[in-house]
C-alpha cells in the first residue's frame, strides 16, 4: 500500500481492450452565396442542426428532425441548391 492506496503488480501483458460500438455522426457541408452551411447530427437519430456561417462566424442555427428538413430550410431561406451539399468525411476540415 502507498498512501492508503493498494498498488497492482499485475502486468497488462496480453490485455485485449474491450471493443465498443461507436456511432458515427453524420455531417454535411455546402457553400453558397458567400455563406458556409453545415448540417450536423446532434443527438444520433433524434435531430440535426443547420449552422449558417458568414466570414467564419456562426450567424444562425436551426434544429430539425431530418437532414432533408435542414436542406429545405437552407433552400428556402438562402437559396442553397439541394445538389450543393457534400457529406463531410471525418478528418476533413
Amino acid at each position: 500500500m502507498v498512501n492508503g492506496a493498494m498498488l497492482s503488480t499485475r502486468s497488462n501483458t496480453g490485455f485485449i481492450p474491450k471493443k465498443t460500438s461507436m456511432k458515427c455522426f453524420k455531417s454535411f457541408v455546402a457553400t453558397y452565396g458567400g455563406f458556409t452551411f453545415k448540417i450536423e447530427e446532434d443527438v444520433p437519430d433524434v435531430f440535426f442542426c443547420l449552422y449558417v456561417f458568414k466570414n467564419g462566424k456562426c450567424i444562425r442555427d436551426d434544429q430539425q428532425y431530418t437532414i432533408q428538413a435542414c436542406k429545405e430550410v437552407a433552400l428556402e431561406m438562402y437559396g442553397v441548391p439541394m445538389d450543393a451539399w457534400r457529406e463531410k468525411v471525418k478528418g476533413d476540415d
